[in-house]
């Protein structure tokens, strides 16, 4: 299946990367390898990320980078995923989406 992100979801991704490699010393590539694992998932296997209850478009699903307590974000469109933000799992409230 093919895939993409969207603005939004390329500049999440680059922020919480930055984040977690100068807040992380011990393991600073671990976001970016976990969210490798995460979209891989998806894109294999779209139907397995949990139903995101909250998002004002339906379809909407998630999948969990579970070191990172991270969420990404994604739908799916014909034959693609497109990932549309990357959220951290401890936040109160999730993305309008």
């Amino acid at each position: 299946m093919n895939y993409r992100f969207t603005g939004r979801a390329r500049l999440e991704i680059e922020r919480h990367d930055t984040w977690w490699r100068g807040n992380r010393p011990a393991a600073p590539s671990l976001f970016l390898q976990e969210l490798i694992a995460a979209i891989e998932h998806a894109v294999n296997h779209p139907l397995l990320g949990k139903v995101y209850r909250d998002a004002a478009r339906p379809g909407v699903r998630y999948v969990i980078l579970p070191r990172t307590q991270r969420k990404l974000y994604y739908v799916i469109r014909n034959d693609e995923v497109v990932f549309m933000a990357v959220w951290g799992g401890r936040r109160e409230r999730g993305p309008k989406l």
